[in-house]
């Protein structure tokens, strides 16, 4: 399923019953042995795993059918706590930094003096 236009539609495109949702994860619920999860925190189960496995947080947004970007940072901006960790690690891998013997000088107090 996929929400278009804050209405949750069946793989053909047919809008489904409001209590489809809730219906159809009782059913499995009760089949699988597990308890059952509410309609709403499977939403945020879904966002969950999408950042986790490092979905872009405009994807996420249009999934979870939220008109504005500061919504769904507001809600998921504790699952971003590493990001800027994670970039500065990619921009260490992707720079290389070479030195010649003419670069290399000492420091003396506040002035370098090649050597």
């Amino acid at each position: 399923m996929e929400l278009t236009q804050n209405k949750v539609v069946s793989y053909n495109g047919l809008p489904t019953n409001k209590h489809d949702t809730k219906y159809k994860i009782e059913q499995h619920a009760k089949l699988s042995g597990v308890h059952r999860i509410k309609t709403h925190a499977l939403r945020h189960s879904h966002a969950s795993l999408l950042i986790s496995l490092g979905e872009n947080a405009l994807i996420v947004r249009d999934r979870l059918g939220h008109e504005d970007i500061e919504t769904t940072l507001g809600t998921y901006r504790h699952l971003y706590p590493n990001a800027n960790r994670i970039v500065a690690n990619k921009l260490s891998n992707d720079i290389t930094v070479e030195t010649s013997e003419k670069a290399k000088r000492t420091l003396i107090s506040n002035q370098f003096i090649k050597r």
